[in-house]
């Protein structure tokens, strides 16, 4: 009884712990998605001529990451 018990709360933590990586991967892939968005959007406005300030304003980017593009 108690070693099904132990056998069962084992593999109970490991799907907890794997659904706890899901997760995390997913949220990172978020938000990296999001920093590659913004900065696409940040190399056409600065293609379409608007300022560093103007760009960090609307993308919320540095002003380092848009000089960088």
């Amino acid at each position: 009884m108690l070693a099904t018990n132990l056998k069962k709360w084992e593999q109970e933590l490991i799907q907890q712990g794997i659904f706890k990586g899901k997760q995390e991967g997913l949220q990172e892939g978020l938000q990296q998605g999001i920093v590659r968005g913004k900065l696409e959007t940040a190399r056409k406005l600065k293609q379409k001529g608007l300022s560093v300030q103007e760009i960090a304003e609307v993308t919320g980017l540095s002003f380092e990451d848009i000089e960088q593009l």
